[in-house]
């Protein structure tokens, strides 16, 4: 975000949501290959699997399925800290 968007705020919890939507739209597409159709990246949308994107605190991982197009995370809700740039687990 430092690079592309420099006046924006990082706190701002609208531009991290859309900062991590770009992201996950990014692996999305190159998830998908060569096949640009429609129900390929659909299909490749369905199936975020342990994807770690650089917004999320670490460790968390983008879970999407079939059947739930919402993402979730895999480590689910936990809280977390932050001690000498690090995130420790609460």
């Amino acid at each position: 975000m430092r690079q592309t968007y420099p006046d924006g705020d990082r706190t701002d919890g609208q531009n991290v949501l859309a900062y991590t939507i770009a992201q996950a739209l990014v692996q999305v597409l190159k998830q998908r290959g060569d096949d640009r159709s429609r129900e390929n990246v659909m299909r490749q949308a369905a199936i975020l699997n342990g994807v770690e994107l650089p917004m999320l605190l670490p460790g968390i991982k983008m879970q999407t399925s079939p059947i739930d197009y919402a993402p979730s995370t895999s480590s689910g809700c936990r809280s977390s800290t932050a001690s000498n740039g690090r995130y420790l687990a609460v």
